[in-house]
């Protein structure tokens, strides 16, 4: 049997990934199987079995590919030398932009569907790093505590996230620039 290379094991992956991303946002997390999966990706349902155990392996798989994205699309933006308001408007946005099944998968255990410590306590560390910058910077101020903020902004992003759903919420993006004023100026150094 000849040795498959890492290179073309992590391209399987990704494509089992892929595959896997598109069956939830047509079915959802429930309603996907791993049938939908190979078939979506042209495998068969043993080779998805071939790279993941188990459809919860796949959501944490997927899970830990959001993350890596989310950390370089916070990066980005800390390094884009944005005024405080645009920074946490820009950050709103971002994390409201998901659709609805990449927060569940984010939100979510893959195996009980409660809630998963790691990913919020990343998301955490995440918004806390990006006020510690701030904090550097002189644009936040110091007496408040990195994590406490990031807390609260994840709070308020969660929220946002749950309001969204709601068809009559037409004016999201004046409620984002609403909260981002608000956090900004609460987060404003105070001037002697």
């Amino acid at each position: 049997m000849p040795r498959v290379s890492p290179e073309y094991r992590h391209l399987q992956r990704e494509a089992i990934l892929d595959a896997a991303e598109a069956c939830l946002a047509r079915r959802g997390i429930a309603e996907t199987r791993i049938d939908d999966i190979a078939s979506e990706a042209a495998f068969s349902v043993g080779a998805v079995y071939r790279y993941f155990p188990s459809k919860g392996s796949i959501i944490a798989a997927l899970g830990e590919r959001h993350g890596q994205r989310d950390r370089a699309a916070m990066a980005e933006l800390q390094s884009a030398g944005l005024p405080l308001r645009e920074r946490i408007l820009e950050t709103l946005r971002y994390f409201l932009a998901r659709p609805a099944d990449r927060v569940a998968i984010d939100a979510l255990h893959p195996v009980d569907g409660t809630r998963d410590r790691r990913t919020h306590d990343q998301w955490v560390r995440l918004v806390a790093e990006s006020y510690r910058v701030a904090q550097e910077e002189g644009l936040v101020r110091h007496d408040l505590p990195a994590e406490h903020v990031a807390r609260h902004i994840l709070l308020a992003c969660e929220g946002m996230a749950a309001l969204s759903g709601v068809e009559e919420l037409a004016a999201a993006d004046d409620l984002l620039e609403s909260l981002a004023t608000v956090l900004a100026d609460g987060l404003a150094p105070r001037r002697p």
